[in-house]
């Protein structure tokens, strides 16, 4: 079978000439977890000085969710902890949870019975920064203490009630009011540390539930979240260059990409940096790690062979198992197909309708001359991507580094790589 085509695809997108992309690498695998496809186009440099590689270094952002959710589910496997235990009690942090109702004086029926309303609506400065609230809504906030369980599969489906304070409208506002500095992107969970949206289990919102789980993690193995994945999932795949902690890795640090800023659609690239705040001060399972498309294909060989030699099949069928209620998964079809499609739903086809797993989204039909039903996918923040088709027997990836999320461009090149993919394997 000859890739060929796949080769023109990103040398097109990443030409000087045309000026879309610096650089790009793209790979893909097998149902026997054999890499079939791998290649690195362009540079990772803005100035266009230093070949992209397969082995460059790349912020994946929530990339990393879902190897946050395969170190659960071997912690589950090993006994340590089941998906659905209370775990307030193991993280002290968590045992004193409080629900932003709303805030005095808030017109009727946003008051302290009502849920704060839940809006993905983020879109980063180049530093990272957001617009905070104006003067004239510091108002108190209404708190409330939450009494009952919150679970690991809440964590990882995003049915907690923690979402990302950067992205939620209310608590901008209770952060102002508290003269809190801490935020998303500060590198700490001190940037995770505040009131839930809803009560857990009862909707659906985009958030840090995966950098709690990893805190979860760190409490019941007695290590740190960077130790933990080296011992139970980043060596026995043959990770070697995935990390929290880049700064320690000359090495790696010698092969980063440089993140792109792309100021309006029709404009080019400039140079914008990883928003993350680095060195971070924890290793956070959401949006921390760091790696390289050769890594990562160990991942998804993994995963589309129904786990390998790390998980057993039924494990990867959990983490790819709709665990939302007809209610909840309406919540978070709204969002991924209304208010976030521009970052968390821009490679599905509109209107398309599905699910949620453990971190991943689940196509709930045949995208059509793409991924079939069952299959899962997700994004990180400077336009990363991946998904798994079991059925079909492939998966694949594709690595850039460009700001802000929601590249258009990007997405195409996503969508033209994915339907070539599929284009070889039917013959054509």
């Amino acid at each position: 079978m000859s890739f060929n085509s796949l080769d023109s695809i990103l040398d097109a997108y990443t030409n000087p000439t045309f000026n879309k992309l610096v650089g790009a690498v793209f790979v893909a695998v097998n149902k026997d977890g054999r890499t079939i496809y791998s290649k690195a186009a362009g540079h990772r440099d803005i100035n266009r000085s230093k070949p992209m590689t397969t082995d460059s270094l790349f912020w994946v952002a929530s990339m990393g969710k879902i190897q946050t959710a395969v170190a659960v589910m071997v912690a589950v496997e090993q006994g340590l902890v089941t998906l659905d235990q209370n775990i307030r009690h193991l993280v002290p942090e968590l045992a004193s949870l409080e629900l932003l109702a709303g805030f005095e004086g808030d017109e009727e029926g946003k008051g302290a019975d009502s849920p704060m309303e839940n809006v993905l609506d983020f879109q980063p400065g180049r530093d990272g920064s957001v617009e905070g609230p104006k003067k004239e809504d510091l108002r108190k906030p209404i708190l409330k203490k939450v009494g009952g369980p919150l679970t690991i599969r809440q964590l990882l489906s995003h049915t907690s009630g923690f979402t990302y304070d950067v992205s939620h409208e209310g608590l901008k506002r209770w952060s102002a009011y508290q003269k809190r500095t801490a935020h998303t992107f500060c590198g700490s969970m001190k940037g995770y540390t505040h009131p839930l949206i809803f009560s857990p289990g009862t909707s659906w919102s985009y958030g840090s539930g995966m950098d709690w789980a990893s805190r979860v993690l760190e409490v019941i193995s007695g290590l740190d979240y960077e130790q933990y994945m080296l011992s139970h999932v980043w060596t026995p795949l043959g990770m070697t260059s995935t990390t929290f902690r880049p700064h320690q890795h000359p090495d790696k640090v010698a092969r980063h990409v440089e993140v792109g800023w792309r100021n309006s659609p029709a404009s080019s690239l400039t140079l914008g940096q990883v928003v993350l705040q680095q060195p971070a001060t924890d290793c956070l399972g959401g949006v921390g790690i760091f790696s390289t498309p050769e890594d990562y294909c160990r991942l998804l060989s993994m995963l589309v062979n129904d786990g390998g030699n790390l998980l057993r099949p039924e494990s990867v069928n959990e983490i790819f198992r709709n665990q939302l209620s007809e209610t909840v998964r309406k919540d978070c079809m709204s969002i991924l197909q209304g208010s976030g499609r521009s970052q968390l739903g821009q490679t599905w086809p509109e209107d398309v309708n599905g699910g949620f797993g453990l971190t991943v989204a689940i196509a709930g039909e045949d995208f059509d001359g793409r991924r079939k039903k069952g299959s899962v996918n997700w994004c990180g923040m400077p336009n990363t991507h991946w998904w798994v088709d079991r059925e079909s027997g492939v998966a694949g990836a594709l690595f850039v580094q460009v700001l802000p999320p929601g590249d258009g461009v990007v997405t195409s090149l996503f969508d033209e790589l994915e339907r070539e993919v599929y284009g070889l394997l039917r013959g054509e």
